[in-house]
């Protein structure tokens, strides 16, 4: 029977789907089966969608191993040893997932004798370490000379490449060792990712980019510390790109942004469509000379020098960013962190309607003073409930000192977003209660996810959550005393839109907590019901909050829960704000540990629990 050869479009739409559906064993046999079939994305996908799936913790040292395979054939094929030219395929360089590979721990050893071994010996550089106390210590891996001299065999022969990215560790600084050599090869580079935006400081760099990299469009640099002439650096190669050419600007951290930078940008004001900028003292002064760059689909800005009062210091910037986003009519994204004149900036565009978000996120720190007042902004809250296109909305606020009229606007102008599917007010509904929860089930019919914070729910703000037939997730993040009762009943109202639902019920109060063999009993509940997970994190003998007015009475709690008088009660007279002035930074400092965490996990996926998985 001849054999039939499919279209190359359709073999690309094969591949796709498989990366989708995180096949990797099927797309592995599809890139090795042949040339047509690895030419049309199969080892695009294979290598873009490794690193996106989680497996257990057992099976790291295979993970690892695979993972130097693939580097190392990679590595071969920019010398010629491998049955197909690989390296012809290379769309992108991530110099930050080979240094994870090299500084994993579960690379050294076998691992790493085989990854030198033969026609890849010569990468084997090491350097020798200091004694301790007169013992020797083992060489380690010469990672900047290895990455270095890898990067430059690839460069040589992966003339296709579009994205090049640089690791971000302490003296590293890989690109201003190779981007002078590398610029004349990378003639399709279209995105440069920066670990240390020092390499930019060098004019004949810049020139060298420029005229190597036509096609060159978007920038991210992760930090440029200690250095005066980074503002001035930037805005010369931003004014020496081609005018409206740059489509895309991110900076992770402190980069000495300021009034030239930003002026340099409004170069591309038609071509600009994402900006993320992340700007000190400096670049606060600067952000009205951005008022130009009015075609943005994405706009992030965080003020790392917080807080600033706009209103206050600098009222002329305020105006003109105030314009600014007023005229941004194509911005589907608004990121703003530690922004205190938030509701100032945004009132009026809101209010105007030429606005319409698909998402808005509005964080900051509460130790730092980067959180808007949630009282007396109520102009902003009523302008926020015209945004009805958005679809997720993430929203901080320091509540402290708000009035429960200052509750019942914001949670009427949340309400009134019927299109939302992501909802998360876990710092700023501190003192919501069960009115609100019901209020937000009851008209908010298309949640996937809802996390919420609450001063203390209770069984009636599980009534109608069954309502939210599309519910993935939720996360109750305040005090909570649901009855082992009252969760079963919202679990067998679940639907099959329900399915996979994540519970998780983070602070309930010790007094009515569940058992354990209750707590066993609802997650087989909701795993059988919508193969759900439940999450019930009870913290020991915790600050009670219950008080006369506003909660359960000790007759209320079921007898068998009651633990020994360790909590400590506040009388009525005592407003509710005193409970959470008391522990709010508390509770800031673990919300920071558990970034760094999750930080710490996304720079060293290896070590983590919860770890990348290549093909088979």
């Amino acid at each position: 029977m001849p054999s039939i050869q499919l279209p190359i479009d359709v073999l690309h739409i094969i591949a796709y789907e498989l990366a989708e559906q995180q096949d990797f064993s099927t797309l592995y046999r599809c890139a090795i089966s042949g040339s047509a079939f690895a030419k049309s994305g199969a080892i695009q996908h294979l290598y873009s969608e490794a690193t996106s799936t989680e497996v257990p913790y057992g099976e790291q040292e295979s993970v690892v191993q695979r993972w130097s395979i693939l580097w190392r054939s990679i590595i071969l094929s920019s010398l010629g040893k491998t049955l197909f030219p690989y390296c012809n395929f290379l769309r992108v360089l991530d110099l930050r997932d080979l240094l994870f590979l090299l500084d994993d721990d579960k690379f050294r050893g076998r691992i790493s004798g085989y990854f030198f071994s033969g026609d890849l010996a010569y990468l084997n550089m090491t350097v020798e370490l200091p004694k301790v106390r007169s013992a020797p210590r083992k060489p380690r891996l010469d990672t900047k000379n290895i990455i270095l001299s890898i990067a430059d065999s690839i460069t040589k022969q992966a003339i296709k490449l579009e994205v090049l990215t640089e690791p971000v560790a302490p003296g590293l600084d890989l690109l201003s060792a190779g981007l002078s050599q590398w610029s004349p090869r990378l003639r399709n580079l279209e995105f440069l990712q920066i670990g240390d935006g020092i390499v930019l400081g060098d004019e004949a760099v810049q020139d060298l980019l420029i005229q190597s990299c036509p096609h060159l469009n978007k920038l991210e640099i992760y930090l440029w510390k200690n250095d005066d002439r980074s503002d001035a650096a930037l805005g010369r190669f931003f004014r020496r790109l081609p005018p409206n050419t740059l489509i895309s600007f991110q900076n992770e951290s402190d980069c000495g942004i300021g009034q030239e930078t930003c002026a340099a940008l409004s170069t591309h004001a038609q071509s600009l469509e994402s900006l993320n900028l992340a700007v000190g003292h400096k670049g606060i002064a600067g952000l009205g000379a951005l008022k130009p760059c009015t075609n943005l689909s994405f706009l992030k800005l965080s003020d790392f020098n917080a807080p600033h009062r706009l209103e206050e210091t600098e009222n002329d910037v305020l105006a003109d960013m105030i314009d600014w986003l007023n005229a941004c009519t194509k911005l589907k994204s608004l990121v703003l962190t530690n922004f205190l004149s938030t509701p100032r900036l945004l009132a009026p565009a809101f209010e105007s309607g030429r606005l319409q978000l698909d998402y808005l996120e509005i964080s900051g720190s509460l130790r730092q003073g980067g959180l808007y007042a949630l009282s007396g902004n109520e102009t902003f809250h009523r302008a926020l409930s015209k945004q009805t296109s958005l679809k997720t909305l993430l929203l901080a606020a320091d509540a402290e000192g708000s009035s429960q009229d200052d509750h019942r606007v914001l949670c009427d102008a949340v309400i009134a977003l019927r299109s939302l599917k992501k909802l998360d007010m876990s710092r700023s509904s501190e003192q919501f209660d069960d009115t609100h929860l019901l209020a937000i089930c009851g008209a908010l019919f298309d949640l996937e996810e809802l996390s919420i914070d609450a001063y203390l729910a209770t069984d009636v703000s599980l009534i109608d959550m069954h309502k939210l037939s599309q519910l993935k997730s939720v996360t109750f993040a305040g005090y909570s005393t649901f009855s082992f009762a009252a969760l079963n009943s919202f679990i067998d109202k679940l639907g099959s839109g329900n399915t996979g639902l994540t519970m998780d019920v983070q602070n309930p109060v010790f007094e009515s907590s569940l058992s354990e063999r209750e707590q066993a009993n609802i997650k087989r509940n909701l795993k059988r019901h919508v193969d759900g997970t439940f999450l019930y994190q009870v913290r020991g003998a915790q600050i009670s909050i219950f008080m006369n007015r506003h909660s359960l009475t000790q007759s209320q709690i079921p007898p068998k829960h009651i633990k020994a008088p360790t909590a400590i009660r506040i009388d009525a007279r005592d407003d509710r704000e005193i409970s959470y002035k008391k522990y709010r930074d508390l509770g800031e400092r673990q919300h920071d540990l558990r970034y760094q965490i999750r930080m710490r996990m996304e720079q060293n996926p290896i070590k983590c629990p919860t770890i990348q998985k290549l093909p088979n």
